[in-house]
């Protein structure tokens, strides 16, 4: 069976990863990567399993999707793309797109122009139409069904990124360095999705305690990230510390394991590989209750979250406290989750239904 991926060159910190579980646990001859790229300007070039370009109609790129048994698109972000399969509806059989979250949300959410609506309508044209829907948590498919009629199958889907796992496993139980400062992650990203300023209101109290405040901002809106930036300093002085480029990931989860608590006020499926990495550190956690990623690790995984409005209530020193046992059965929960094992069960029944 040959099955050809689809991703934007941009993505490669979730996808590296994964093409590096597809070599482990498959035949990577069976597989062929078709890799985005706004930088190839036109001009193709195929390097063994991958083909990097800027458009899908190439002979090259025509070639592939014709003779791939599956297609599988790893988010749905690229307009071109999506127009391609609107006026190819043929391949749309045999297309799986796994959403990552931030693709579910109509396009004419964010503007009204005709470009848009045009767009949103090709959108629904293709949705509608593939042949299965992966997602990363149950509820994010419940959410495209409310905003779209498919009929396509659902399948579960995970990025397994196995220097994640192998990382975060150093810093269980890890001695922070002892002194009464808690030291708290905020978010993942700079994105209104993430509710900083609500999240950084809720803090508010304990600004005059021995509090650090990471924030993690390297990527996304950079007008968001400036507003953020001002009211955390405006709060927190000295002690709210945007962290604006990108670290190594050896050297991000190292940083992860200085930290005491994470805080995710984020309203959509969002900074899975933070939550999984702090749960498998033993870190306590607080998410926004009702979301769909607390619908999948409370709800379903039953792993011990707490709910980020506690946060009104709560004195200094319960920021952090956690029974051992719960960082524990967290820790081991999520390890499996994040198994080979586990995600093969899950990829198989994509690749091989």
């Amino acid at each position: 069976m040959k099955i050809i991926h689809i991703y934007q060159k941009s993505s490669k910190i979730f996808m590296e990863p994964y093409i590096q579980f597809i070599k482990d646990m498959y035949t990577l001859e069976n597989h062929f990567f078709i890799v985005w790229d706004r930088d190839s300007k036109g001009c193709d070039e195929t390097k063994g399993n991958f083909l990097l370009t800027d458009s899908m109609n190439t002979e090259e790129v025509r070639q592939l999707l014709r003779i791939g048994d599956k297609i599988i698109l790893h988010s749905l972000f690229i307009p071109k793309v999506v127009a391609y399969f609107s006026i190819h509806p043929y391949l749309l059989k045999k297309t799986y797109w796994i959403s990552w979250g931030g693709d579910i949300e109509p396009f004419t959410e964010q503007r009204k122009d005709l470009k848009a609506y045009l767009y949103e309508s090709m959108r629904r044209f293709v949705i509608k139409r593939f042949a299965g829907i992966g997602t990363l948590v149950n509820a994010d498919f419940k959410k495209i069904c409310e905003k779209y009629f498919v009929r396509g199958k659902h399948y579960r889907a995970i990025y397994l990124n196995q220097l994640l796992v192998n990382e975060s496993k150093l810093y269980f139980n890890a001695d922070v360095e002892s002194n009464e400062e808690k030291c708290i992650l905020l978010g993942n990203s700079a994105t209104e999705s993430n509710r900083h300023i609500e999240a950084l209101e809720f803090l508010e109290k304990f600004k005059h305690k021995p509090l650090k405040i990471i924030c993690p901002l390297s990527y996304g809106d950079m007008e968001y990230r400036e507003l953020v930036k001002k009211k955390g300093k405006e709060l927190f002085g000295d002690k709210f510390c945007p962290l604006e480029e990108f670290l190594n990931e050896k050297a991000y989860y190292r940083l992860l394991g200085t930290v005491d608590a994470g805080i995710f006020n984020n309203d959509r499926q969002q900074a899975l590989g933070n939550i999984y990495a702090l749960l498998i550190q033993g870190k306590k956690l607080y998410l926004r209750k009702g979301t769909p990623m607390w619908d999948e690790l409370v709800e379903e995984d039953k792993v011990k979250i707490y709910n980020v409005e506690h946060l009104k209530n709560m004195e200094f020193v319960e920021l952090d406290e956690m029974p051992d046992e719960t960082r524990k059965s967290n820790s081991e929960l999520i390890l499996y989750k994040n198994s080979p094992e586990n995600s093969k069960k899950i990829w198989d029944l994509i690749f091989e239904e």
